[in-house]
């Protein structure tokens, strides 16, 4: 087949590209610069003249984008859409019933929303562990005083003041702000399920608006509840149970052990950790997973049920995981022979002292990790998968 690959700075760009090659396919690479808009007449000529140019059979994004979907409607072909983000508005699109569409969900939750909806088109798939990658990169030179460490986090603290959540100026409104933080300590209690926007009434999504009105799209079934429980208040729960968890961590193990923090914001602090800046997704995470005697994931609170990117890119890279519950990780993996969760901060702090003083039974279970990612979850098998259906 000839299939269009929308060519966004997307994450796995490199190595998808070469597996569906290797699966026998032609793949063209395709971007235009209104790509993300919702509807645009520049985006359709361009993918017109595109596809009659290459004779496109199939299109393919990471994400989904609304204009690619009514482009491939109206050519009648199929358009393979794979999620990775979450929350990720666009997907709460009219368009995403066209039949044309294929749409894979990394999270399970979320997969089972959409089908419950009538969205038949839509189907839970776990995110590919990108082995190809490892075996690519593993033995490249790089700076071990960089990537290596006893422990490590990797991702964003979600508190910089330009937030959502920072700019409802909460202190105009207590009551609201006092609701607020209620929700978020209770759902901080629980994993596998989120009440954040069932929380939102009616009254409460009104006092939002007075604070800081969000407008809803007109081609778009994202509702207010959902725009406020997951890009405000999902992000700020993020924000104060990685600072909680890793601020433990810090000051159980930095007199013993090398802590290593990257992160986008270079204001961000953890005391006890070296905070080291940016991690290159394509060139230092590989080596940080493996070179971290333990890999930290705290998962983003609007990912109900899913495996983060994060997970399976350290799983495929051979690191020992050590995550926060998540459903789909418990569908896809055994924990204490793939992988380890933590369930609270004291149970983290303990599971790190035993890891890091159990070397064997460590790289034990982080080798079965990355043996399991190979053999049920690598691009290759993936994307047979997803491909099959249009063989």
């Amino acid at each position: 087949m000839n299939i269009l690959f929308l060519d966004w700075k997307c994450f796995l760009r490199d190595d998808t590209i070469g597996t569906l090659e290797e699966l026998g396919h032609r793949v063209f690479p395709f971007i235009e610069e209104t790509y993300e808009d919702r509807v645009s007449e520049s985006f359709r000529k361009a993918f017109d003249l595109f596809c009659d140019d290459k004779g496109i059979d199939l299109a393919f994004s990471y994400n989904y984008f609304p204009s690619l979907a009514t482009g491939c409607k109206e050519r009648n072909i199929p358009y393979v859409s794979f999620l990775y983000d979450s929350p990720f508005v666009k997907l709460f699109s009219f368009t995403l019933m066209y039949e044309t569409n294929r749409v894979y969900v990394f999270d399970s939750g979320l997969a089972d929303t959409l089908r419950r909806g009538g969205l038949k088109n839509v189907h839970y798939l776990c995110l590919p562990g990108n082995t190809r990658k490892t075996e690519r990169l593993k033995d490249r030179s790089h700076d071990r005083k960089f990537t290596s460490s006893d422990l490590s986090f990797i991702g964003a603290l979600y508190n910089e003041k330009h937030n959502f959540y920072e700019r409802l100026n909460l202190e105009k409104d207590p009551y609201l702000e006092g609701y607020l933080n209620g929700i978020m300590d209770a759902q901080s209690k629980v994993y596998g399920m989120s009440f954040l926007e069932d929380a939102l009434d009616e009254g409460t999504i009104k006092r939002l608006q007075a604070l800081l009105p969000v407008n809803e799209f007109k081609d778009s079934i994202a509702s207010l509840p959902y725009i406020y429980a997951n890009y405000f208040l999902a992000r700020k729960l993020t924000s104060i149970e990685r600072i909680k968890y890793l601020s433990a961590l810090g000051r159980a193990f930095s007199k013993s052990y090398d802590l290593k923090l990257y992160t986008l914001s270079p204001s961000s602090s953890i005391p006890g950790f070296s905070v080291m800046g940016v991690a290159g997704y394509d060139t230092d995470m590989i080596h940080i997973f493996r070179e971290s005697k333990i890999n930290i994931n705290i998962s983003l609170r609007s990912i109900t049920n899913g495996i983060p990117l994060r997970c399976m890119d350290i799983l495929a890279s051979g690191g020992f995981l050590l995550s926060n519950y998540q459903n789909d990780l418990e569908r896809e993996y055994v924990a204490g022979e793939d992988y380890v969760w933590f369930e609270n901060e004291e149970d983290l702090v303990s599971k790190v002292d035993h890891y890091l003083s159990h070397e064997d039974e460590r790289k034990r279970i982080a080798e079965s990790g990355l043996r399991k990612t190979a053999e049920l979850h690598s691009m290759k098998k993936t994307f047979k998968k997803i491909m099959a259906e249009f063989s």
